[in-house]
């Protein structure tokens, strides 16, 4: 029987994914299933899915909440910054107008709310951010990500800001291009000043879960407590293959990049969530030896 048509005494709690075929959307239907929690997803694409609804950010006529709604995580958005950038009108329409539409028609209805948001609210200049640290976004994504966390706190205590570093998975395309490119013994340009925080998806995801389900409302970081700069991930993956070193150049981003920003520091603190959630973040050199390993490059 179609899960979303069977009887109402059957349908206990359900969860709402919002962006069911994203990244995160998809891993988070995984860790549903393996928990045996029932849960909705939505999406852009017109499907047969049972337990998938069509939803587009962009048309508000098409957001009808399914019954038994309990909780839900807010995975879709336009986070791409050079389509920020180039895009700001649409961006901001689907990051911030109608991302709080939707959150506030959510809440009205008891329904809990998980919302992703990035480091990128803060400016860099202060490693391990706390939640209560001021915001200063530099980026224009960054920017939406900071308007949207102002306007849904309005919405507490039935909604959660988590903010996330860099999520790393076996399928990131800068870190697969660079495993081709030496297994071909080309040399290939990482920078040295530009930092990340990797956090794995899967334990990212986890932590996401267990916020959401739990519903714990506030501010909460998942981050690893250091960061690591491109150019060390690059050198860290050509010892992977077993080749030379030699083939990663190493420049500075101030010189050869047209990022908007390059933060000098992209930690958070996550004391707090580790505390809650008893989840420990790795430390990044430790995420991207497992990354290696997913990626069978030894």
């Amino acid at each position: 029987m179609d899960r979303l048509h069977q009887p109402k005494a059957l349908i206990d709690n359900y969860l709402l994914i919002i962006g069911g075929d994203g990244l995160i959307g998809k891993r988070f239907k995984v860790l549903c299933n393996q928990n045996s929690y029932p849960y909705i997803a939505t999406s852009r694409r017109k499907t047969r899915e049972s337990n998938t609804i069509f939803w587009d950010l962009a048309r508000p006529e098409t957001w009808s909440i399914p019954d038994n709604i309990k909780c839900a995580v807010f995975c879709s958005a336009i986070t791409d910054m050079a389509n920020c950038n180039q895009n700001k009108n649409h961006s901001y329409l689907i990051n911030v107008i109608n991302t709080v539409k939707l959150i506030e028609k959510l809440t009205m209805n008891g329904v809990f709310v998980s919302f992703l948001s990035s480091n990128q609210v803060f400016d860099g200049e202060v490693a391990l951010n706390s939640t209560s640290h001021p915001l200063n976004p530099k980026t224009e994504y960054g920017k939406q990500k900071a308007e949207t966390e102002n306007l849904i706190s309005n919405f507490s205590p039935l909604v959660s800001i988590i903010r996330l570093t860099k999520v790393v998975h076996a399928g990131l395309n800068i870190f697969n291009s660079w495993v081709k490119k030496l297994k071909k013994n080309e040399t290939i340009t990482a920078f040295n000043d530009y930092f990340c925080a990797p956090v794995d998806i899967k334990l990212c995801t986890e932590a996401i879960y267990r916020i959401t389900t739990q519903k714990c409302s506030g501010i909460w970081h998942v981050s690893p407590k250091n960061q690591i700069s491109y150019s060390e991930i690059a050198t860290l993956i050509a010892k992977g293959i077993s080749l030379e070193t030699s083939l990663v150049n190493s420049c500075s981003a101030k010189d050869h990049s047209k990022l908007d920003h390059i933060p000098k520091n992209t930690t958070l603190d996550a004391s707090p969530t580790t505390k809650l959630l008893n989840l420990e973040f790795p430390i990044a050199e430790k995420v991207i030896s497992k990354f290696l390993t997913k990626m069978e490059v030894s």
